[in-house]
């Protein structure tokens, strides 16, 4: 673990962070459309869920997975490419979906929100435990870490505004 993060580590974080923090901000944004506004404002608390559930993870596990670090990073970056689309899917699947009209009328449907909450929670697991892993490996390059992570989420977030006035979405595929 002496070794120093290359060009590449501090790339993969940037763009980590930009697709986690777009992610959420496209969230948001779909939330405020589709469902009540107020629904919005709850994909910060799962993410930040998410973050905080990584932290754990880390900290029961942390000498494993630094001794296998090297495999890890891609396992985990894998998990969470897979499972933006994949949960985000599933979410906001109409079956699957809560509807904030029955939410209050019939209370059984809580499980809906349950089930869209944990489903849009899984991959910023993933993804979150990777720039722990990172940061936990070169603690002698938080710094420089911190600001591929910080530029990153900077370049997400620009581009979670810039692109749906680019792609309009009658033009995205589904």
């Amino acid at each position: 673990m002496n070794e120093t993060p290359g060009i590449r580590v501090h790339l993969a974080i940037a763009l980590l962070s930009a697709a986690l923090i777009a992610l959420q901000l496209a969230l948001m944004q779909l939330f405020a459309l589709v469902q009540w506004h107020h629904y919005a404002w709850l994909v910060i608390s799962i993410a930040l869920l998410g973050f905080g559930a990584s932290g754990s993870i880390f900290a029961l596990l942390r000498v494993r997975m630094l001794a296998i670090r090297p495999i890890l990073f891609p396992v985990l970056a894998t998990l969470c490419a897979a499972s933006i689309p994949l949960c985000t899917w599933a979410a906001l699947d109409s079956s699957a979906g809560f509807d904030p009209f029955l939410l209050f009328t019939e209370p059984a449907r809580a499980w809906q929100l349950l089930l869209t909450c944990l489903l849009l929670f899984l991959p910023f697991v993933p993804g979150a435990l990777i720039l722990v892993l990172a940061f936990a490996a070169w603690p002698q390059r938080m710094g420089a870490l911190y600001l591929s992570n910080l530029a990153g989420s900077g370049a997400g977030g620009l581009l979670a505004l810039i692109l749906p006035w680019l792609f309009a979405p009658s033009a995205v595929p589904s």
